[in-house]
């Protein structure tokens, strides 16, 4: 029987078209990779920036509503403040009946944060570095009486990209963030 005239020949790919499929492919997947990593870090720089944003809006917010002091400071664990600086390491809100920036065995715990994933600085400037405490106006105060106002700034330790955030609390104690770039990331 001879050859049908409608059939066509099997047809397929030559090596040299497989191999620049294949290195197309592999160009393509690298870009994405690198601005998959981009992304990821820039979410975790926003959730990070915005967990901490949440918190001394609650911190405020509590201390208008018990009237009291309330605090928010470095944590070494779920009941203890550190007595160094270190955001990253987790925080502690608690009413801080004694003013002293330090939780207190007796002073009511009423949130804890969890450390930041590895690699991430939350580092605040002197006034800022270990605590904050709001007033019962909403005002933050500092254990001596004045005003405290500073900046936590956020970013990735070895970062290549420098991309950071700050959340700043101004003499009022109104935190916002904003975007911020770094030179190094301590």
């Amino acid at each position: 029987m001879g050859r049908c005239s409608y059939c066509r020949s099997a047809s397929g790919f030559t090596m040299v078209e497989l191999a620049v499929v294949m290195v197309l492919l592999s160009v393509l997947l690298t870009m994405g990779i690198g601005s998959f990593a981009r992304l990821m870090e820039s979410s975790r720089l926003r959730s990070l920036t915005n967990d901490l944003l949440v918190d001394l809006h609650l911190t405020r917010s509590e201390a208008i509503l018990r009237g009291v002091r309330v605090a928010m400071c470095v944590a070494t664990d779920e009941n203890t403040c550190a007595t160094s600086r270190g955001w990253h390491r987790g925080w502690l809100m608690f009413v801080d009946a004694n003013n002293n920036g330090l939780r207190e065995a007796s002073e009511q715990v009423l949130r804890y944060r969890a450390p930041a994933p590895a690699g991430w600085i939350l580092s605040g400037n002197s006034p800022v570095a270990r605590y904050l405490s709001y007033d019962a106006l909403g005002a933050t105060r500092l254990t001596s009486g004045g005003f405290q106002a500073g900046t936590v700034t956020v970013c990735q330790a070895g970062s290549a990209s420098r991309m950071a955030r700050q959340v700043v609390i101004n003499s009022i104690g109104r935190p916002r963030s904003q975007e911020a770039t770094v030179n190094q990331c301590v």
